[in-house]
């Protein structure tokens, strides 16, 4: 009897693939399901330490800033240094922060949708005010994949949420360096026809020109120091069933005490009588 034939291999997960041009863009597709974050080391955040506001040009220790909204208030660690952030602003410049990737480094006019990947988005970090030099292109990550901002914004408002959602965030590289760039509202100008002229001027915004070089990343939860007390103290409430055994203990005392002086008035009496012989 032969063999049974082995079982065919589980299919790989889709590539990235350039949008057609008889295809609307932006696409999204499932391959967003398939990208995991690496294996990473657990970085920690101390929350006494102090973080830069770039929106306010402010320090502040992590742990003030959270008290002030505790819905809203995130701390982000990039590189080594704390950014103190909100989830309303990620959100505010989320339209204008997500870009896709450029296949190759193009000029205006040369700009087709075969050369945008348009099934991945991510999200500009730099729209959020954290530094990145031109000089730490692809060293640093910058373009941040959509998911993990997305999962960082889920606030669904369910009673059985917690009522404080986590405030620590950490950014971690990804294996990935894109050429350049291109923004939604870019791409959404780029026409069907490839021999067409790109729908009106894009000079200033990013639309695969050269500079635009940068590493992908994924932003992870970030981890308090354990030493540290927790963000959310309960009250030191002491209620009625202490205070009575403080009390018991006070009486036990007291009349230990009264024992004493009993000894003592003996003590005395006995004195008296020695005298007396």
């Amino acid at each position: 009897m032969p063999a049974p034939a082995p079982a065919p291999a589980p299919a790989p997960a889709p590539a990235p693939s350039a949008a057609p041009n008889n295809q609307p863009f932006p696409t999204w597709s499932e391959i967003l399901g398939t990208i995991k974050e690496p294996v990473h080391i657990k970085k920690k955040i101390n929350q006494n330490a102090m973080g830069y506001n770039p929106f306010l040009l402010e320090n502040k220790t992590v742990l003030d800033y959270y008290k002030e909204d505790t819905k809203d208030n995130i701390a982000i660690l990039y590189n080594g240094k704390i950014y103190l952030s909100k989830r309303s602003i990620i959100k505010q410049q989320y339209n204008e922060a997500i870009v896709y990737e450029c296949l190759e480094v193009v000029t205006l006019k040369e700009i087709t949708r075969p050369n945008v990947v348009g099934n991945i988005p991510y999200y500009n970090l730099k729209k959020i005010g954290i530094d990145i030099s031109p000089d730490d292109a692809g060293i640093l990550p910058e373009y941040i994949y959509l998911q993990g901002i997305d999962a960082l914004l889920r606030i669904s408002g369910d009673p059985k949420d917690p009522p404080h959602p986590y405030p620590y965030f950490t950014v971690i590289p990804g294996d990935k360096i894109l050429a350049s760039v291109i923004s939604t509202e870019e791409a959404n100008k780029i026409p069907e026809d490839p021999n067409a002229p790109m729908n009106g001027p894009g000079d200033s915004a990013l639309h695969c020109q050269v500079g635009q070089k940068g590493l992908t990343g994924f932003i992870v939860k970030g981890f308090r120091e354990k030493e540290e007390k927790p963000i959310e103290e309960k009250p030191n409430v002491v209620g009625g069933k202490k205070w009575k055994k403080n009390n018991k203990k006070t009486k036990r005392t007291i009349k230990k005490s009264k024992k004493s002086n009993k000894k003592t008035k003996r003590t005395i009496k006995k004195s008296k009588k020695y005298n007396k012989n």
